[in-house]
C-alpha cells in the first residue's frame, strides 16, 4: 500500500519542504562520505553511522542524546550486540560506561536504536532482523526500533515485502533515501510505503518515541 498525500495547512507545507531539503543535504553528506573512504573501505560503515548520528542531533531536544554503543539488563546480564545508534535519556540517570559517543546504557534509558545500512539489499534485511531479535531481548516494549540506509540496491516492493516478514517485529520504520529505481527517498511504516514526505514522517516517528517510552528506575 502506498502512503498518499493529505491536505495541509501552509506552516506544514513550509517544514515538510524544509525537512526534504534537509534529507537531500543529509544524502548528499552521505555520498560525500562513501566517496571520501571508498566504497570497499572497512570504516566506511562507522563514517555513515556518525553522520547520521549529526543529522539526528540537529532534530532531537537537547535534553535527548544520540550515541552508539550497547543496551544491557544488568538484572539479568544480557547485553545486546553493538547498535548503532541509540537515542537515549541521561537526565535521571548517567551511562553505565561512557567515552566519546559510545556508551553501555541501561536498557530503561533506551527510547529508540537505528540500524544504519549504507546499501540495503535482501542480505543487509536479514542481518537486520538478526540484530532486531537480538536487541528485542533487552529493550524495553516503548522502545522503538528503525533501519536507515542511504541507498537500496533493491525495489522498494522488495524491501516492503521483507519488512513485512523479516521485519515484522519492527516498532519504527525502514527509511531509505535513495530509491534504486526513481533515486527518491521513501519510509515504510508497517505494510505502508511514504513516498509524499518520508524524512518529517521518519523524523516525526523517531521523535514521538522519545515521548512514548517512559524510562523507569535507576540502574544503580
Amino acid at each position: 500500500m502506498n502512503g498518499g498525500s493529505a491536505n495541509k495547512n501552509p506552516d506544514e507545507n513550509y517544514l515538510n519542504k524544509y525537512l526534504e531539503q534537509k534529507a537531500l543535504v543529509l544524502r548528499e553528506e552521505l555520498a560525500l562520505a562513501e566517496l571520501a573512504v571508498g566504497e570497499k573501505n572497512s570504516i566506511k560503515g562507522i563514517l555513515l553511522e556518525a553522520v547520521f548520528r549529526k543529522a539526528l542531533r540537529a532534530f532531537l531536544p537537547k535534553t535527548i542524546e544520540v550515541g552508539t554503543g550497547l543496551v544491557v539488563d544488568l538484572a539479568q546480564q544480557y547485553a545486546s550486540r553493538q547498535c548503532d545508534i541509540i537515542i537515549y535519556t541521561a537526565l535521571n540517570t548517567p551511562p553505565i560506561y561512557q567515552y566519546g559517543d559510545f556508551v553501555v546504557i541501561d536498557y530503561r534509558m533506551a527510547y529508540a536504536v537505528l540500524e544504519v545500512k549504507s546499501t540495503l539489499n535482501s542480505n543487509a534485511i536479514r542481518d537486520a532482523s538478526m540484530n532486531m531479535n537480538n536487541l528485542s531481548n533487552v529493550l524495553s516494549p516503548e522502545a522503538r526500533w528503525f533501519l536507515v540506509a542511504a541507498k537500496a540496491s533493491v525495489s522498494a516492493d522488495t524491501v516492503g515485502e521483507h519488512a513485512a516478514t523479516l521485519l515484522r517485529g519492527c516498532s519504527g520504520g525502514v527509511l531509505v533515501l535513495k530509491d534504486s529505481k526513481s533515486g527518491k527517498p521513501y519510509y515504510i511504516e508497517g505494510t505502508t510505503v511514504h513516498w509524499d514526505g518520508p524524512f518529517p514522517k521518519f523524523l516525526k516517528s523517531v521523535f514521538d518515541s522519545t515521548s512514548l517510552a517512559k524510562p523507569r528506575g535507576h540502574w544503580l
